[in-house]
């Protein structure tokens, strides 16, 4: 979320609008609002998420529109910290694609604010809800057709513009890549090539 402020920032001060400008500082202002809601009530769900899914071979991470970016900093950290295979695809590519792929042993994250993808997402939760596909969603829209399909559902605690929600929906994807690390003996901070082929334990082995 900080390295993104700065970007809206100076967005803001390039379009030169004040009203526009009252908007986004509100949508920052909430986004950080339910990022401290989430830190103090959710972390918790994240870290059961990966101690379900700690020996799963892999991850996919799925957004569209804004939240394909999330998706692609989301994966690159699940591998940087767990490390672990990871693979980030624009939701509408995986669907006629890589969803194929995909297996009861692999989790399935969607980036899905309510909008376009919250809507498109049921149709893949049919697939993966038919084949037993472990599927996760991050949403602030959960619809009853969400609440019936997937398996895990991360109820995101505010709703913003959809424009503004990669401020708050990448903070779940970084505590499921730092606890998965946990889970699996990894250093979340440490190198990846620095460690093969033994594991570096997080805590001192007492």
């Amino acid at each position: 979320m900080q390295a993104l402020i700065p970007i809206y920032f100076l967005a803001l001060h390039l379009a030169g609008d004040a009203q526009l400008k009252r908007y986004w500082l509100d949508q920052i202002n909430l986004a950080a609002q339910g990022a401290h809601r989430f830190l103090q009530e959710q972390w918790g769900q994240i870290k059961q998420l990966a101690e379900k899914y700690a020996k799963a071979p892999k991850v996919f991470v799925l957004g569209t529109g804004p939240n394909l970016g999330t998706a692609e900093e989301a994966s690159l950290k699940i591998i940087e910290m767990a490390k672990m295979y990871s693979e980030c695809q624009e939701l509408e590519d995986f669907f006629h694609g890589r969803l194929r792929e995909v297996d009861q042993n692999s989790p399935l994250f969607f980036i899905a604010p309510q909008g376009h993808a919250s809507h498109r997402v049921l149709d893949f939760l049919t697939v993966t809800d038919m084949i037993q596909a472990p599927s996760i969603m991050l949403t602030d829209s959960v619809i009853l057709g969400i609440q019936r399909l997937a398996t895990h559902v991360i109820n995101i605690p505010v709703s913003l513009d959809e424009f503004a929600t990669p401020l708050l929906y990448v903070l779940p994807m970084h505590i499921f890549g730092y606890e998965m690390a946990l889970q699996r003996g990894y250093d979340p901070t440490a190198r990846r090539y620095n460690i093969v082929p033994q594991k570096v334990r997080y805590r001192a082995e007492e």
